[in-house]
């Protein structure tokens, strides 16, 4: 019980953190980049990551019960942040070629990530309970854990929607999405807080 407490503690704080960044350079509603006046915590994000969390969380949960509940969430998250790592190896490869030539070194920035996307696939398989055809060790989810290839796959896809229409519409919001994990400094403390600071 308390590990599961941390981790949602834990998610909660990457998720409104994210928001927060996110809706400071106008890729999310600009009220998520506001903070409290006395904490500098962006509480808009994490009002909204409350309701988020019941509107999701309670339906499921009266559903399938607590347990299968738990392990559906937490399936659909252990698949996504297995895809996510991956994708960080690989930008990792793409970082070095592209904007750090010079310091490119062939065994930490392409074998490694290359050897660490490869070891990660089957995990990611494993999460998706996908390849028990040529991978003897995975076995194929039941219901409704069986369900997390499709949600993720339809969570992709409004992704992919997303970065199409922003390409679109507002292609200059694109690359201020490096400033999403930069911290602003705190406001002096007779500052008013607004959209600036750090979350």
């Amino acid at each position: 019980m308390n590990s599961t407490f941390a981790n949602g503690n834990a998610g909660t704080l990457a998720t409104t953190r994210t928001w927060y960044a996110m809706g400071r350079i106008g890729l999310l509603p600009a009220p998520l980049a506001r903070l409290h006046p006395r904490w500098h915590s962006p509480y808009v994000g994490v009002l909204l990551q409350l309701v988020l969390t019941l509107v999701i969380g309670l339906p499921v949960g009266l559903k399938y019960g607590p347990t299968t509940a738990f392990v559906l969430l937490a399936t659909i998250l252990t698949g996504v942040m297995i895809a996510i790592y991956m994708v960080f190896n690989l930008s990792c490869i793409f970082f070095y070629l592209r904007r750090k030539r010079s310091e490119f070194n062939v065994l930490l920035h392409a074998v490694i990530p290359v050897l660490g996307i490869l070891a990660f696939i089957p995990a990611w398989l494993t999460a998706l309970g996908l390849g028990s055809s040529f991978l003897k060790f995975v076995t194929p989810l039941s219901y409704p854990s069986s369900l997390t290839g499709p949600i993720i796959g339809i969570w992709f896809v409004i992704g992919l929607i997303v970065l199409a229409y922003l390409y679109a519409r507002h292609p200059e919001r694109l690359p201020e999405m490096k400033k999403v994990f930069a911290d602003d400094p705190l406001p002096a403390p007779d500052e008013p807080v607004t959209s600036g600071g750090a979350a």
